[in-house]
């Protein structure tokens, strides 16, 4: 179902390691859902061999988009697709996200996808200059584009940032490779 601007995107619980499941069977009754992924890249301990994974960014949950209207939203299909648990709300009222978040998502997973391949082959060396305090913004990874403030400056590879999401500040835990000064 395609609803253009007259659609709203709401949070659905799925079943532990249900996201992928929940996707499809969404899916395939119509529904248009989305499912913010990650990618990292590992080291195989016996061949030694890169590969790339990719995970849920937000484990647990989908974003569902349904009609602003609420009479032509149909929340008992929603609930009977495999993989889903429930709908996020209060007192049991499906309680929609702010649009500009889950698009912000969107796009910073798609330039994820861009600029992965050149992020892997950069190598960071040497210190990397961070302090506790310095404004930082993500240049790759799932949530590139947003700036935080450093918290943890203390790691070679990794620096823990402050970063606001839906509303409420967050920590993250991002490579040194993967950030770009504020000035």
């Amino acid at each position: 179902m395609i609803y253009g601007a007259g659609a709203e995107w709401f949070a659905v619980r799925t079943n532990p390691r249900c996201e992928d499941r929940a996707i499809v069977t969404l899916g395939a009754r119509g529904f248009e859902a989305y499912l913010p992924k990650g990618r990292k890249l590992i080291v195989h301990h016996r061949t030694k061999k890169t590969i790339e994974r990719t995970f849920p960014l937000l484990v647990g949950y989908v974003f569902l988009m349904m009609p602003s209207d609420p009479a032509r939203r149909h929340w008992g299909l929603v609930r009977e697709c495999h993989g889903v648990k429930g709908v996020l709300g209060v007192d049991g009222t499906p309680k929609a996200l702010p649009f500009d978040e889950v698009e912000a998502l969107q796009l910073a997973e798609t330039e994820n996808r861009l600029r992965f391949e050149s992020a892997r082959r950069q190598r960071a060396s040497g210190r990397h200059g961070f302090k506790e305090g310095d404004d930082a913004r993500i240049a790759t990874g799932p949530f590139s584009g947003f700036v935080g403030q450093v918290v943890d400056a203390d790691s070679r590879k990794a620096i823990r940032l402050l970063i606001s999401v839906f509303g409420g500040m967050n920590e993250v835990s991002v490579p040194v490779d993967a950030l770009d000064r504020v000035a």
